[in-house]
């Protein structure tokens, strides 16, 4: 049997092709996120999950989005760079109250829990995923 080098060629690129398919969808992570809240403070937390600085604290424009009962949350990620930004409605609305000058009445955090003296930024809030597992911790505080 006689076999053709176009045949050969097409075979090795759909072998090629499958390969690095699998590779790409292979290189997801499950994020394990736990969240450390007041003592006092009940309510679902409002998460933004951001993967790019240009969009970072846009609502609209997060990556992800989620209500999640505390004290943790397990989400899929592909392999990056990314930033989350949560609140706790304490009140059950869904929405983050404020005092008149615009600081939070509701415990917020952010990843990386840097201290928050205004909105947070994505140099101090942005970590990599690039494992299979990974799991981060965030601290929600009261700030007023």
């Amino acid at each position: 049997m006689k076999v053709r080098p176009f045949c050969l060629l097409v075979l090795f690129i759909g072998l090629l092709s499958t390969s690095v398919s699998s590779q790409t969808e292979d290189r997801r992570c499950l994020l394990t996120i736990y969240f450390d809240t007041p003592a006092q403070a009940a309510g679902k937390i409002y998460f933004l999950v951001f993967n790019d600085a240009k969009t970072f604290g846009k609502e609209k424009e997060a990556y992800n989005s989620a209500i999640v009962e505390p004290p943790q949350v397990a989400i899929t990620l592909p392999y990056g760079t990314y930033a989350i930004t949560c609140f706790q409605s304490t009140d059950g609305d869904g929405n983050l109250k404020t005092n008149f000058m615009g600081i939070p009445k509701e415990p917020v955090g952010a990843s990386n829990n840097p201290t928050l003296m205004g909105a947070p930024k994505w140099s101090n809030t942005s970590f990599v995923v690039n494992r299979p597992q990974q799991s981060i911790r965030i601290t929600l505080k009261k700030l007023f």
